[in-house]
């Protein structure tokens, strides 16, 4: 009997160490857990560096906008770790595995930056190590370049097994470089969640959009505002109105623990208070770089209701054709005190000749009637103030192109009866003919204000930039030339500078404008006696026009 107790007494003794060492792995597996380096994060709450309050928003677009060493990179590379596993301390994210795209402007930066601070040995790189190596399934191939980079990472997502297997999600690294080629890797299916370190162009980030349509998905992004790419600085717009969709928080490199006193007098030291406000400060240079850095809402532009378009008032427009924008802007010009108001836009976008066309008669008050196969006649609309601007358009298009086929010049007068004249084109002139026009005189606004309604026009100017010479080993070197994108309202107002500049009206007397319907009857006589020269050799097709 005495025997039988003592086995088990030990057979007691045996399962109370068994338990206790069990719960001892257990409690040494929760530390280990608890000192990882995602969960020992602590992100900083000082109102200059407020980590915290990027983390907790649940606005869908995050920006966390900092100067140099200021932590935004930690912020974003926290985010997508946190997504990837599906444990978040700071907001509720959507359960499930999730598809990341980690994207910055080269694979150089994304090295340094996010990677750097995502890799599980990233005590070796002076990083923060946010993905555990239990947590990583796979780490894809490298990247072919100067950088070691993978393609992708596959981590385990989620606390538990689903059907046996436990769930999996993807960061996908992708650079911006390329132009492109660049936009075409990012052309895939739809994702839950794109961080974008550092300032990539608006094509590609509108693509990137793109992807997260369907998923409803959040865009988070940290960037010195270097550049002041234009839709970072439309997110920065929403944010000041006020919108619920769009969160940023500036981080000040200047209140960064990790920055020795030494280390900050460096980085500030020779800085001009811009690029303080942008390096150290986080916040945005919206005039780098701008043709029309000095362009004031308050003093350039105007509320239609407050100012009445007289019937009398000499009229201008300008147009800039093209095959992906056809431009076009109105302008009336105020006799008695020289004041010239832009009142009207057209922006049609892959547009045929007759949509532009029609859209020009209706805007100036005529209907287009046919008055032969193909041949047009304006005839002023009953009840409706005509107009007859004084026309001009890129001298491009008086240009006969290589086939024959007469240019738009020659096609909007000649079946049309919208007649043009080739607009003085010197680049460097016309745009500081604009400048002066609108530079504020003594009535506190420009002599050349344009209407609130056009809203591509003022999103043009906003956006309408030196072009950088990447031919220079400095990228940041630029040309003084305007970069050939999203100009074609710019064109528009070079044209009509040019013109507008070399007009002085008297005050009080009345300014003449031209008729031009004579004009444009000869020129569709002109235009019918090319076609018949032409012959057999025309071939006109509905929608796209004539071809020779």
């Amino acid at each position: 009997m005495n025997q039988d107790m003592s086995e088990s007494t030990t057979q007691n003794n045996i399962s109370t160490r068994e338990v206790l060492e069990e719960k001892i792995l257990l409690q040494q597996e929760l530390l280990r857990r608890r000192n990882l380096p995602i969960n020992l994060y602590t992100p900083a709450s000082d109102p200059e560096r407020n980590q915290l309050a990027f983390h907790t928003s649940q606005a869908r677009f995050r920006l966390a906008l900092g100067g140099n060493q200021s932590g935004k990179s930690v912020c974003t590379s926290y985010e997508i770790a946190a997504y990837a596993i599906g444990e978040h301390r700071f907001r509720k994210i959507p359960s499930g595995p999730k598809e990341i795209y980690a994207i910055s402007a080269e694979y150089r930066t994304l090295h340094r930056g996010l990677w750097r601070h995502l890799r599980p040995d990233a005590a070796d790189h002076k990083g923060i190590g946010f993905l555990s190596k239990e947590r990583i399934k796979r780490i894809g191939p490298t990247v072919p370049g100067p950088v070691p980079i993978p393609a992708f990472v596959e981590v385990y997502s989620g606390q538990r097994r689903v059907n046996g297997e436990w769930p999996v999600s993807t960061i996908t690294f992708i650079s911006g470089e390329g132009g492109e080629s660049a936009r075409r890797k990012v052309q895939a299916a739809a994702i839950d969640i794109a961080v974008l370190d550092e300032e990539i162009d608006d094509t590609m980030s509108l693509e990137v959009k793109m992807r997260l349509l369907t998923t409803n998905g959040d865009l988070i992004s940290s960037a010195s505002l270097i550049r002041g790419e234009l839709w970072l600085l439309d997110l920065e717009d929403e944010f000041d109105a006020g919108s619920k969709k769009v969160f940023i928080v500036r981080l000040n490199s200047e209140h960064n623990p990790y920055i020795s006193q030494e280390a900050r007098d460096d980085l500030l030291k020779g800085l001009s208070d811009e690029d303080r406000a942008v390096r150290v400060l986080g916040q945005s240079r919206r005039r780098f770089g701008l043709v029309y850095n000095k362009f004031n809402p308050a003093v350039n532009t105007y509320d239609p209701s407050e100012i009445t378009i007289q019937n009398d008032w000499p009229r201008f427009s300008a147009f800039d054709p093209g095959y992906r924008v056809f431009a076009g802007l109105w302008v009336a010009l105020d006799p008695t005190t020289g004041s010239m108001y832009v009142y009207r836009e057209m922006y049609e976008r892959e547009s045929d000749l007759d949509t532009v066309a029609n859209f020009i008669s209706n805007a100036e008050g005529f209907d287009l009637k046919e008055i032969h196969a193909r041949l047009f006649r304006r005839q002023p609309r009953p009840g409706v103030t005509v107009e007859n601007p004084e026309r001009l358009i890129d001298p491009a298009a008086a240009r006969h192109l290589e086939t024959g086929e007469p240019g738009i010049l020659t096609q909007l007068a000649g079946v049309y009866g919208i007649c043009c004249a080739p607009a003085v084109n010197a680049v460097d002139p016309g745009i500081n003919a604009v400048r002066r026009l609108l530079a504020p005189n003594e009535t506190g606004h420009s002599a050349l204000r344009i209407s609130t309604d056009c809203i591509n026009t003022l999103k043009e100017i906003r956006g309408y930039k030196i072009a950088r010479d990447k031919t220079k080993n400095d990228s940041n070197e630029r040309l003084d030339a305007p970069v050939r994108r999203n100009n074609h309202a710019c064109d528009c107002l070079r044209y009509l500078a040019a013109r507008l500049m070399h007009l002085s009206p008297k005050r009080g007397q009345p300014y003449r404008t031209a008729t031009p319907g004579r004009y444009a009857t000869s020129m569709q006589y002109k235009y019918l006696d090319t076609l018949k020269l032409l012959g057999d050799k025309t071939v006109c097709h509905e929608t796209l026009g004539s071809e020779w």
